[in-house]
């Protein structure tokens, strides 16, 4: 299995048999055209609509090649094909082919994603974090702490071989606390994944590497990398 940084919170998993992309914005090292060029079937997922997860220009680039779209419902657009394209919203589940896609919820816009199939299962966060940012008032942050812990509890009720999650440079000493309070209900049996870059690459701190030892992180991570054998 390989992993694909497409670039902030846009990735593409590659397995044996199918591939997923998630919130693809955009793609500077064209590992999409690659991915293409395969046999495998491609199913795009899209969290929300805001600019940095969102561009209707897949759509219609992969319309005819792609399996299916999985998007949230704010992102509707004559981009992609009405026959191919399912519109979710948090608390829907629901099957293709042999995938069972729960839709959860976020704290900023739109859902977050699990998908899971026998042979492995995945979530991608999206959006979903704790949010706290220094500038903002207490009462503010107080908000988004509740809105969090409110929003992280159906997400975790299933736990995933592959978690994406946020990790945002901008929070400064915040930026670890959704993705500790994740890992500490649900931890990925394969890989955890950082999303939502901005500014330098995560290097997790002492407390993370520690508290976390056992769980393997991808991090340092640059637009356009990829992680083999997964």
């Amino acid at each position: 299995m390989n992993i694909y940084l497409l670039a902030h919170s846009g990735v593409a998993l590659e397995t044996d048999d199918r591939v997923l992309v998630f919130d693809p914005w955009q793609d500077p090292a064209r590992h999409l055209e690659t991915l293409a060029r395969t046999e495998k079937p491609l199913y795009f997922f899209v969290t929300h609509a805001h600019g940095d997860h969102f561009a209707p220009r897949y759509g219609k680039e992969y319309g005819e090649r792609a399996a299916r779209f999985v998007l949230e419902k704010d992102c509707c657009d004559a981009a992609y094909p009405a026959a191919k394209t399912e519109y979710v919203s948090a608390g829907d589940t629901l099957t293709l082919d042999d995938m069972t896609i729960r839709v959860y919820g976020s704290t900023d816009a739109g859902a977050s994603y699990h998908v899971a199939w026998p042979e492995l299962s995945v979530f991608h966060a999206g959006d979903l974090n704790w949010w706290h940012w220094t500038g903002d008032t207490d009462a503010a942050n107080r908000d988004m702490r509740a809105l969090f812990f409110r929003e992280l509890a159906p997400a975790v009720e299933h736990g995933a071989d592959i978690v994406f999650f946020p990790v945002d440079d901008r929070q400064g000493p915040a930026q670890e606390w959704g993705v500790i309070e994740y890992l500490q209900k649900q931890t990925p049996s394969r890989l955890l994944v950082p999303i939502h870059r901005n500014g330098a690459p995560w290097e997790p701190s002492l407390y993370f590497f520690w508290r976390f030892a056992d769980v393997a992180v991808w991090t340092g991570l640059t637009d356009g990398d990829v992680r083999k054998g997964v």
